[in-house]
């Protein structure tokens, strides 16, 4: 098949464009033509095997007009290519998916809208300005009605369109998946190091919940003398919010920001933790509890969809109640101080992920784009 995946970003830092690259590597892999369409992508970069092509990006945020602006290019650009057009269309953009939408019907090219997000989740409610968050519902909206299927990589997600009247048929249930093959790293021995590490990765944004990891951290401290936490994902000056926080509750001497990791880096950093802390909101299927599984580590998260569809409590993490500091100490300090509970999750934990299979993934979504051309 050729195969056309759109998102306003594939060479940019973040989960979601990480997860278009991802599925272009591995539909490549499986044999298939791959045609990118995204705004930071230059087509002279593109090979045999795989098309790039550039879809100008709008500047305005207001009621997403970038979005739109970058939807009407990209239907302008699809037609243009009409005879190259895809076999298949994945949008993982739901403004964009305007413009997949309007070209799909007029090249007879069927569109599949995959949803990383989802924008009535409680913990989103201030994340987006209210004009951005308007557009963002309008969009579902539109996909929930006229999308001929829809990925949803989370139970929430799943539910939430069905709600809306979204036909169960026309809606997959496809979560994030992990390449095992990639996340892999040698698990060092903690009973002979002098530290105990927690580890955060994401942005350092509201709806991620740094600020509750950083308000556990002294009963943490109180219980585990040894304690250091390494957070990566952000790039925060001395002087901003997280900086100011870890001196107000005096872990400052115990935090480590370690700015943003290249990903390559990434499974030494997962293995040399002791646990990683997921304390968000609100979650799609986040990669890095996946990414950090596959690399022996276990997890503690926020009990919330698409975080409690990874993680399995007591088996290869434990599960908090979301904003809640002291149950995050409990469970941080729990692991951390009990040797076997946290050596039978590690043990655990690479095995617990297998059934996010990229191959899996690939063989559905092949029988998905068989299914809609017929």
């Amino acid at each position: 098949m050729r195969v056309a995946l759109v998102h306003r970003f594939f060479w940019r830092a973040g989960a979601v464009p990480a997860v278009i690259r991802e599925w272009a590597d591995h539909l490549d892999a499986a044999g298939h033509e791959v045609v990118v369409f995204a705004s930071d992508v230059r087509s002279e970069e593109s090979t045999g095997r795989r098309a790039y092509v550039p879809v100008r990006l709008g500047k305005i945020k207001a009621f997403d007009l970038a979005g739109l602006r970058f939807a009407a290019g990209l239907a302008a650009v699809l037609q243009r290519r009409r005879r190259a057009r895809p076999d298949v269309l994945l949008a993982v953009d739901s403004t964009a998916y305007f413009g997949a939408w309007l070209a799909g019907k007029r090249l007879r090219v069927p569109t599949i809208m995959a949803f990383q997000g989802w924008v009535y989740s409680p913990g989103k409610r201030a994340m987006y300005p209210r004009t951005v968050a308007w557009m963002y519902k309008l969009s579902v909206h539109f996909c929930a009605r006229w999308a001929p299927k829809i990925a949803c990589i989370s139970r929430e997600i799943y539910g939430g369109l069905r709600a809306l009247g979204t036909p169960g048929d026309r809606l997959w249930l496809a979560p994030n998946c992990v390449d095992l093959g990639r996340w892999k790293a040698e698990k060092g021995d903690a009973h002979g190091r002098a530290k105990r590490r927690v580890l955060y990765v994401g942005r350092f944004s509201p709806e991620k919940g740094l600020r509750f990891l950083l308000e556990a951290l002294p009963a943490v401290a109180a219980r585990v003398p040894e304690l250091r936490a390494l957070l990566v994902g952000g790039d925060e000056a001395e002087d901003g919010e997280y900086h100011e926080m870890a001196r107000r509750l005096g872990v400052a001497e115990r935090v480590v920001f370690g700015g943003v990791v290249p990903r390559d880096a990434l499974p030494k950093v997962y293995a040399d933790a002791d646990v990683l802390a997921v304390p968000s909101l609100a979650e799609g299927h986040p990669l890095a509890p996946l990414e950090c599984l596959a690399c022996g580590t276990p997890v503690v998260a926020s009990d919330i969809p698409g975080l409690n569809e990874t993680i399995e409590d007591g088996v290869n993490g434990l599960l908090v109640p979301p904003g809640n500091p002291g149950a995050l100490a409990e469970a941080l300090g729990r692991i951390l101080r009990d040797d076997e509970a946290r050596g039978r999750m590690s043990r655990a934990a690479r095995s617990s992920v297998e059934r996010f299979s990229w191959q899996d993934r690939v063989r559905e979504f092949e029988a998905l784009g068989t299914s809609l051309r017929a």
